[in-house]
């Protein structure tokens, strides 16, 4: 939303279940608890970051059950013996593991207590999960920031600087592997556009 009003937009929200562990812990306390940003741009397309602090989502793990796929190690840990766990169906034995090691735990924490503690709304112990109680409402908590670009700077010379830089990181060597350099959003705003030709076809 930000974005449409030449700001920059950055999000977080206490995930509406726990999946992770502080770091070291063997209890479920922290959730995914994912961030995002938005900066505008102008020729180029703005960029997007949306990402959980966990390896991957816990919707990602569903995915898998329902399509009876054994996950990757290194996705999730038993919480018994703290050794890889790669069947969907035994997540609830398990914790997710952060993005980045310790470094992503001490994020998800950050962004658990401005977007939940901040707002008087549930974080750790407090969270419960959705999908198994039904009689509660969630008490999700979410914190959003608004950058006023022009406060800083013209809008219009930081989207020209933006363009350059974005321009300047994709036009840079790959390496071994690599086939183009994308940036953050980019590959979700090209299977939008690809979902949404597809259902104005079959109409």
């Amino acid at each position: 939303m930000p974005l449409a009003h030449g700001m920059v937009g950055i999000y977080s929200v206490v995930a509406s279940a726990n999946h992770m562990a502080v770091w070291g812990g063997a209890e479920t306390l922290l959730g995914t608890n994912p961030v995002a940003v938005a900066i505008p741009a102008g020729e180029e397309a703005p960029v997007v970051l949306d990402i959980a602090t966990t390896v991957v989502s816990y919707g990602t793990v569903k995915n898998y059950r329902l399509q009876g796929k054994e996950m990757p190690e290194g996705w999730m840990v038993s919480t018994k013996d703290g050794g890889p766990l790669t069947d969907p169906n035994r997540s609830a034995e398990g914790v997710l593991l952060p993005v980045g090691g310790y470094k992503g735990s001490g994020l998800a924490l950050v962004l658990g207590l401005l977007a939940g503690t901040l707002n008087g709304a549930a974080f750790g112990r407090d969270v419960f999960d959705f999908n198994e109680v039904e009689d509660r409402a969630c008490d999700t908590g979410h914190f959003i920031i608004a950058l006023d670009v022009a406060r800083f700077t013209p809008l219009d010379r930081f989207k020209a600087e933006v363009d350059r830089h974005l321009r300047d990181l994709r036009g840079s060597r790959t390496l071994p592997g690599f086939d183009a350099i994308r940036m953050p959003g980019e590959q979700r705003r090209e299977r939008r556009a690809d979902a949404s030709r597809t259902h104005r076809a079959a109409r």
